[in-house]
């Protein structure tokens, strides 16, 4: 389920939600796996601006933390 927040980080970046959800599932994925360690890496992983994969990280980040 996706939370206040995350809600907000979708409209405000115009991100479908599916879309928010499914950069989530890849990007935890593959930092799990070790391939992306930082904002940077994962870039590379979508064709979305960075900004928008930037976002994304962070609140997979907080979530995490």
């Amino acid at each position: 389920m996706i939370n206040v927040q995350e809600k907000k980080l979708c409209n405000e970046n115009r991100i479908l939600p599916s879309h928010y959800l499914k950069m989530l599932q890849i990007m935890s994925l593959e930092i799990s796996e070790g391939r992306v360690t930082n904002k940077s890496d994962a870039h590379r992983l979508f064709k979305v601006e960075p900004s928008k994969v930037d976002r994304v990280y962070d609140m997979l980040v907080k979530k995490q933390g």
